[in-house]
């Protein structure tokens, strides 16, 4: 048999394992990095991987601006029933380094949907979804304060908080929308100084 035969069976042999490895298009596999830059620091999430279904992120790791701190948030499952990841919750800790852990608050039935800290790097503001998918309108927000080292409760402070999504205007002031009762949703500016006093700590 000639080399030119031998080489264009091969070549049909390997086609199906070709396409497997570089799908049906024959285009190179889509490869995409758990990482993004924003302004606030380095933000890496593992589940920038995951599908859009997610209803809320499993690991962030944010550098606070002036690169003091870090905040990063754990998957922790139910103690009891481990099986059941609608009862998953969230660990959160604040660290000045990978050996040192400042403040830790775990969060039952919680995810992470966005974590940011303030311009002025003096505090870190996160949305969570509910693990069960209940009530998905709530995106229960939380602050973390660098000067007490606490945890505080945003919304009571200033309403039901209805959108993950949220920014931040220097120094300290975060955009974020807002429901009073039956009141319509409305976007409300949050200043870690004027509203602080208000929210209660986290227990």
């Amino acid at each position: 048999m000639k080399t030119e035969t031998i080489c264009a069976i091969s070549a049909i042999l390997m086609l199906p394992f070709a396409l497997r490895c570089h799908g049906q298009s024959g285009s190179e596999p889509n490869l995409q990095t758990p990482q993004e830059s924003k302004a606030s620091g380095q933000v890496t999430s593992a589940s920038d991987e995951s599908s859009d279904d997610s209803e809320g992120e499993d690991e962030w790791n944010v550098l606070a601006p002036d690169r003091s701190f870090f905040a990063v948030s754990r998957i922790i499952p139910d103690a009891v029933l481990i099986q059941r990841g609608d009862l998953d919750g969230v660990a959160v800790a604040i660290c000045s380094d990978r050996e040192n852990v400042i403040s830790r608050h775990d969060f039952p039935r919680r995810f992470i949907s966005q974590m940011e800290w303030s311009p002025d790097s003096k505090f870190l503001l996160f949305t969570t979804s509910s693990s069960g998918g209940h009530s998905p309108w709530h995106s229960a927000a939380f602050l973390y304060c660098v000067a007490d080292r606490s945890f505080r409760d945003v919304d009571a402070a200033i309403g039901t908080v209805v959108s993950p999504k949220f920014r931040f205007e220097p120094p300290d002031v975060a955009i974020i929308s807002v429901k009073k009762g039956d009141a319509p949703e409305v976007e409300t500016k949050v200043s870690r100084g004027k509203s602080f006093n208000k929210m209660p700590r986290v227990k």
